[in-house]
């Protein structure tokens, strides 16, 4: 239990003032341990993007503005919202190379959650070349690890617990999903999958918290949405406190950037909403029609930066800062992700695309991010 936790929000537009600020409120007594967490939003590939942009396969480019930070932290987290294969489905489009998992951990992504649908669009063969393609990469990258896939379809669901600095972080990454949706693609059984309208189902999942309580000193929270109607409901916020209650640090709970973009403060804990889509398959060029403006808005995100004390009394006190980030179609370099507030500087940017981040920006700077 935190004997007292300060936890504060601000809207992180690169400015190295708003980060030392925040940083001087512990110069008071050191902590004995502390962990710098990164949270992005979803990212989503597909085949037919892939083909229209090859060089994102091996595009250094693309993370260029996020490997320092992710780089500069402990472990970086992000929703993959794709399966993992050499062969994707034209049927199907959505996937990814492996080669670009490895670029996303060469930019510093190191902690994957897997629990979505979009995961399991290809199938079982696609799952099983997904769970191929990521024991593969763990060769490569003994350091990264996931959550969200099981081995067999009638294992419960379980936590991926991995190691910091000597900290044990448990990250439990879930999907809702009624019996019903289960008989649609038998890979679903393959994911971790959580019915919140099933009583048991909950109460198990509950239960599970309490244990990994005893196992790690971090455990982290991931759901991934997809009913507006019900992540929009009273008791879906009283069941994201249950999981704070049941021993969550963090609850991460992310889908897509339309939905309402917040933090919660809740008994001295962190519930993320929603950070937005880091990457999405749907890009567009900043010089194009309005059509491209509407379309801008499925590619907003914050990558929020999360610092964890630890200190010799057993307080442990967390501040968290949020980066909005735009994806942007560059006429030489394909699809990169780049900080808006840089987006709105950009010389050759059109005037109504400059009023559009202007207007973003203000938006996030007055209610995204604010806490409750």
């Amino acid at each position: 239990m935190f004997m007292q936790t300060l936890a504060r929000v601000c809207l992180f537009l690169f400015l190295i003032s708003a980060v030392s600020v925040y940083g001087q409120e512990f110069t008071q007594r050191e902590p004995v341990a502390t962990l710098v967490l990164s949270f992005a939003g979803d990212a989503y590939m597909s085949d037919e993007e892939n083909a229209r942009s090859p060089l994102e396969k091996t595009n250094s480019f693309l993370y260029q503005d996020l490997v320092p930070l992710l780089h500069g932290d402990d472990a970086s987290f992000l929703d993959l919202n794709s399966p993992v294969t050499n062969q994707g489905s034209r049927r199907k489009p959505a996937n990814a190379h492996p080669s670009q998992i490895e670029a996303m951990v060469n930019a510093g992504f190191d902690v994957f959650s897997l629990a979505n649908l979009d995961v399991a669009q290809q199938g079982l063969l696609g799952l099983q070349q997904t769970k191929e393609s990521w024991k593969m990469l763990w060769q490569r990258f003994p350091w990264i690890r996931y959550s969200g896939l099981k081995e067999n379809a009638l294992d419960a669901v379980k936590a991926t617990i991995f190691s910091r600095k000597n900290k044990n972080i448990a990250l439990l990454s879930f999907v809702q999903l009624a019996a019903a949706d289960l008989q649609k693609n038998e890979a679903f059984s393959f994911i971790n999958t959580v019915d919140f309208h099933s009583q048991s189902e909950w109460s198990r999942l509950l239960s599970y918290i309490k244990t990994l309580r005893t196992q790690a000193d971090l455990v982290i929270v991931s759901y991934h949405g997809g009913d507006a109607q019900l992540e929009a409901s009273e008791p879906w916020q009283k069941a994201l406190r249950d999981l704070i209650d049941a021993g969550a640090d963090i609850v991460w709970n992310h889908h897509r950037a339309q939905y309402k973009q917040r933090v919660e403060f809740y008994q001295d804990r962190l519930i993320i909403h929603n950070n937005g889509t880091l990457l999405t398959d749907e890009v567009w060029d900043v010089q194009g029609s309005e059509e491209d403006l509407i379309l801008a808005s499925s590619g907003h995100s914050l990558l929020y930066r999360l610092s964890w004390y630890w200190y010799t009394d057993g307080d442990q006190r967390f501040v968290v800062e949020a980066m909005p980030l735009s994806n942007y179609l560059h006429p030489q370099l394909g699809r990169l992700i780049i900080r808006s507030d840089d987006m709105r500087t950009l010389k050759s940017l059109p005037p109504v695309w400059r009023i559009y981040y202007e207007r973003l920006l203000q938006g996030w700077a007055e209610g995204s991010g604010g806490k409750e």
